[in-house]
């Protein structure tokens, strides 16, 4: 997605802004065309954001962002990101959010007996 066109990247704000933006004008969706960063970090951030919420409710308290981008890349969400990133222009942040928990799950799942996963 690095090298997406004007309108792929239109959508792709309009995908992560949809929580927060609900009328015609929206600032955030403005300033994030306007500086214009990477989709990659964009779409990557957003996953930490999700995967933030859901530690979130397991835990019964907000962990915030420093321990969700910590357990992101000690639990080794950071690097199944990687692999189920590249390539799939045409996936949605959730397509590519659930490519990653399916990834971390096959990992937890091969590990061989009496090994454990960094942070499983």
């Amino acid at each position: 997605m690095s090298d997406v066109s004007s309108e792929k990247y239109c959508g792709l704000l309009d995908e992560l802004v949809s929580d927060n933006c609900n009328c015609g004008y929206c600032l955030l969706k403005y300033l994030l065309e306007s500086i214009h960063p990477d989709p990659r970090f964009l779409v990557q951030l957003k996953c930490i954001e999700k995967f933030k919420y859901e530690q979130s409710c397991k835990d019964g308290v907000d962990i915030g962002w420093n321990e969700a981008c910590y357990r992101w890349v000690n639990k080794g969400l950071a690097k199944a990101f990687c692999d189920a990133y590249d390539g799939n222009d045409d996936l949605t942040v959730l397509e590519i959010y659930g490519n990653v928990k399916k990834r971390i799950s096959s990992l937890k799942n091969d590990a061989p007996d009496g090994l454990t996963l960094m942070g499983h």
